[in-house]
């Protein structure tokens, strides 16, 4: 979690250093609906209260989760999301996706960004950050 201005950042899967298995229960959680319940959200939520500013949100892979479900927050106007699992968009919420991401393979209304959405040949992993 990184907060800069009224932008929090969420990062991806991210092993807790505390308990390496942390980050990916909370993957598992996703399609269980019980994102809520996890470590990184309630991390997050708690960026939240304490950084009463933040507006906006920003996430990639797992954080782009997380940020599509903090997104309800009354506070928050818009969320950018990068490679995040979502089978439902939210109206705050933009989503961004590469071609061939295995993560957001089910993302079906994120806008395909990357070589291959211009039918170049993309080599490397099509579930980067990078190429947005």
């Amino acid at each position: 979690m990184h907060v800069s201005g009224n932008t929090l950042y969420i990062s991806g899967t991210h092993p807790n250093p505390h308990n390496r298995t942390s980050d990916y229960v909370t993957d598992v959680s996703i399609p269980l609906r019980a994102l809520r319940h996890t470590w990184r959200f309630e991390q997050a939520a708690t960026a939240l209260r304490t950084h009463p500013s933040v507006d906006t949100l920003v996430g990639h892979s797992l954080g782009g989760a997380i940020a599509q479900e903090l997104s309800t927050h009354a506070s928050i106007k818009r969320a950018r999301v990068y490679g995040a699992p979502t089978l439902f968009g939210r109206p705050k919420v933009v989503y961004y996706r590469h071609p061939g991401d295995p993560v957001s393979v089910s993302n079906r209304i994120g806008q395909l960004f990357g070589r291959a959405s211009r039918n170049t040949p993309s080599l490397g992993n099509p579930h980067s950050y990078s190429g947005f």
